[in-house]
């Protein structure tokens, strides 16, 4: 039986957050591949650079909004929030209850807003809490104790999941070890492997970056900036227009990274994500090669 956060707020907030964001970013593509070259195109590709991170941030969670969901079934909650997959044994369960019950502050930490709640901290009295809800709100929440920490939960019918939960835990055996891990899902970020492959893309263009800005000024007044299919020079400009390649990169790795990030947190697609991060870092090796070319052919 599936029980899901409300999800309207959250989505309403995200989109007065991308609004702004979108039109920086628009506005930075268009100054960016402007004609003539000038100083503009390298406010252009600055725009781009700060509006991606956050961009890239917000599209994550609101995927991860969009999908959420609480499944009470034969043996396990199992709880989906974007990469986040925790499957909890229901025998397992010690405690579920309206997180009103719990006298003490229950304040989720980290950067949030109303209507998407994510955060994963050491309380003082619970212990660990992985918070994976549409509202902070003590009145909307409810608290599941297990022996790997708490989960503070907000199915928009939390009496209903309750009983359900009630329901199914009295129906399962008691007796004897759990056979389903408490944790069979994990982040992006909690795997080595797909972090490893992140961090790689992420230091590939972070290195270009610098390496542009380190040679900066023993770059000529005027490069070649675009080539025919015979490599002939069409379009010329200051080397502000280099910066234009690894703003497209940066495009590529929040966009690959996204979806890498969705493929991952379904453990059958968990194959398929590595792929797609891998991409991102040949993605940023031809940057590399498109940069060096322009450098060399364009001087």
């Amino acid at each position: 039986m599936d029980f899901n956060p409300s999800k309207q707020r959250g989505l309403l907030w995200a989109a007065g957050f991308a609004l702004p964001l979108s039109a920086i970013l628009f506005a930075g593509i268009l100054l960016s591949v402007a004609e003539p070259v000038t100083g503009l195109n390298l406010v252009g590709v600055a725009l781009v650079l700060i509006a991606i991170p956050p961009f890239g941030w917000l599209a994550y969670r609101v995927t991860g909004l969009i999908g959420a969901r609480y499944r009470v079934s034969a043996g396990v909650l199992e709880v989906t929030w974007g990469s986040r997959r925790e499957v909890v044994p229901l025998r397992d369960i010690e405690e579920a209850h309206p997180a009103t019950l719990f006298t003490g502050e229950l304040t989720a930490r980290g950067l949030n807003w109303p209507g998407c709640v994510v955060s994963r901290f050491d309380h003082p009295q619970l212990g660990l809490v992985e918070v994976l809800a549409a509202s902070g709100e003590k009145s909307d929440l409810v608290l599941i104790g297990y022996p790997g920490g708490w989960l503070a939960l907000s199915p928009r019918d939390s009496a209903g999941f309750l009983q359900a939960l009630s329901g199914r835990r009295l129906a399962e055996p008691r007796a004897g070890a759990s056979t389903v891990p408490a944790r069979v899902g994990r982040s992006l970020l909690g795997d080595r492997v797909a972090l490893g492959l992140l961090l790689a893309a992420v230091l590939l263009l972070g290195i270009l970056i610098a390496y542009l800005l380190l040679i900066w000024p023993q770059l000529p007044p005027v490069l070649a900036l675009r080539f025919n299919a015979d490599g002939t020079p069409e379009r010329f400009g200051p080397p502000a227009g280099l910066f234009i390649l690894p703003a497209i990169g940066a495009v590529a790795l929040v966009l690959n990274s996204l979806y890498g990030a969705i493929l991952h947190s379904r453990a059958a697609d968990r194959a398929a994500a590595y792929v797609m991060l891998t991409s991102s870092i040949a993605i940023q090796g031809l940057v590399w090669v498109a940069t060096f070319f322009v450098l060399f052919a364009g001087a």
